[in-house]
């Protein structure tokens, strides 16, 4: 009788305890789910600059190795060390292992830490010190904006490129590439500015460019970077369906389309009423697919005639050339 009893408070516990046990429990299991490996106790391997580096390139790349269940690495850097600092330049989190930075002559510190959500290593760090020289020889020019194959569609491009501090001025060089008979490559000394803007001509074309620093008894060329200026609109998408003059008793209604342009990063739908010219409401709509539901919890389509259309806008915003319009019937 007396394990009889047991049982029987058992299976009558209240249901409000059952759920409670059930919520802990997948409380628990939750927990386990984001749980980190502990890092802490690892250490992060630096591969360089090597340790007491000395060096006249300004331009250093901070590399360290891998650290397993790491998510992302602090790296930081100050002068002339953490110990005595008067700045800390930079104190960033990145998920590589590397980063590039254009230094001036200095004595520098700089040391890296792993991370997870829930663990820290220690720092591990190294000095670094960029002598101070008059020589460009063996130096390197960051050529910063635009990036390496930006395009635009606009009049103005601004090329911007790291100062060298040995440098006197600078040279900029920007050429047709493919070489076209109708532009003339510009070759221009602009004196110390690190920037300078571009009026180009109003057509579509890639273009090379580099800098060249110097000074009373040196100079480096920096490498080649293209450019586009791209203004040639997307053609016409081709309609696929529905077919023309389709007849519908109610909406949704898919429309479907192609694109010939590669390009081409979005389309606008439109639709118009019996005149072609009257948007319905709503319209044009954005989809970055090359196919749109018209549901019945966007728009209201009463019985009648309606036409759509296609344009597309590529990626630099050149917006295309209309589809032509195609009529179809709400019954």
């Amino acid at each position: 009788m007396r394990n009889k009893s047991i049982i029987l408070r058992l299976v009558t516990w209240p249901a409000e305890a059952i759920i409670s046990l059930v919520l802990v429990l997948t409380m628990l299991s939750s927990c386990k789910d984001i749980i980190e490996p502990d890092i802490s106790k690892s250490q992060v391997s630096l591969l360089a600059p090597a340790p007491n580096s000395r060096s006249t390139a300004i331009v250093q790349s901070f590399q360290w190795s891998p650290v397993p269940d790491a998510r992302t690495y602090r790296l930081q850097l100050a002068t002339p060390s953490f110990t005595n600092p008067t700045r800390v330049l930079l104190d960033t989190v990145i998920r590589q292992t590397s980063l590039k930075r254009t230094l001036t002559p200095r004595s520098y510190e700089w040391r890296v830490q792993a991370l997870n959500a829930g663990y820290a290593t220690a720092f591990a760090g190294r000095s670094l010190v960029i002598d101070s020289t008059n020589s460009l020889n063996g130096q390197s020019i960051q050529l910063l904006l635009p990036a390496p194959g930006f395009a635009t569609n606009a009049a103005n491009v601004t090329l911007t490129w790291a100062r060298l501090p040995m440098a006197r001025q600078y040279r900029i060089y920007v050429s047709p590439n493919p070489r076209a008979s109708s532009l003339a490559p510009l070759d221009s000394t602009i004196g110390a500015s690190t920037t300078v803007t571009l009026r180009l001509a109003r057509q579509s074309q890639t273009y090379q460019w580099r800098i060249t620093a110097s000074n009373t008894n040196s100079q480096v060329v920096s490498a080649s970077q293209s450019f586009e200026v791209d203004l040639t609109p997307p053609t016409a998408p081709t309609l696929t369906s529905p077919a023309a003059s389709a007849s519908f008793l109610a909406l949704p209604i898919t429309l479907s389309w192609s694109r010939t342009s590669p390009d081409v990063v979005r389309d606008s739908v439109f639709i118009y009423r019996a005149d072609q010219t009257t948007r319905v409401i709503g319209f044009p709509q954005v989809t970055s697919g090359t196919n749109f539901i018209v549901a019945p919890s966007m728009i209201m389509l009463n019985s009648g005639s309606y036409f759509w259309a296609i344009r597309s806008v590529d990626r630099v915003g050149n917006p295309g050339v209309f589809s032509v319009k195609r009529p179809f019937f709400i019954q």
